[in-house]
């Protein structure tokens, strides 16, 4: 049987090239488990489900520095909830005790990872269920193309650039 691994992939738009970055040493190799990628706090964050066992959150402190991952907290169960399958982190509270969590795409929680409780988050008139995704605002569309034509020239500019200083002093 072949193994699965999860990856986390990262695209250099400048460069253009995908890269893997280093995730985390996941404490619970013997279990089954699902990763899912997201942002918090400016930061790249990793939720570890561990099949209804727990879920312990991830957050890579320095882009790119595999030592900068550190467990931020590790969910046993929530009380009055179901058993969870998915939890996603959405955002930290200001004081900075809480989280708030989509839970199994059906409810938001604040979480509180000092004293592991949790209170539901009440939308009157809501629907049963629903999906939350949280965003980092960019002032550069993806998908702009006079932005891609111009980094494009920069980094022929910058090649150029090097390989004249190369053939002038090398």
């Amino acid at each position: 049987m072949l193994g699965l691994k999860n990856y986390i992939v990262s695209f250099d738009f400048v460069a253009e090239k995908f890269d893997e970055v280093t995730q985390p040493e996941y404490e619970n190799k013997d279990l089954s488990y699902q990763v899912d990628v997201g942002v918090l706090e400016g930061n790249l964050c990793v939720m570890c489900n561990y099949e209804h066992v727990c879920v312990d959150l991830w957050v890579m402190k320095e882009y790119g520095v595999k030592e900068s991952w550190s467990r931020m907290f590790s969910v046993q169960k929530i009380r009055n909830t179901t058993t969870f399958g998915f939890l996603r982190p959405l955002i930290i509270a200001k004081d900075g005790n809480e989280l708030l969590l989509e839970v199994n795409d059906e409810k938001l929680v604040w979480y509180d990872w000092k004293t592991g409780k949790a209170r539901s988050v009440r939308i009157r008139d809501g629907p049963k269920s629903f999906g939350a995704v949280m965003y980092v605002e960019s002032l550069i569309p993806v998908d702009d193309p006079d932005e891609v034509e111009r980094q494009r020239r920069l980094r022929e500019d910058a090649e150029r650039e090097k390989l004249r200083s190369e053939n002038n002093y090398g």
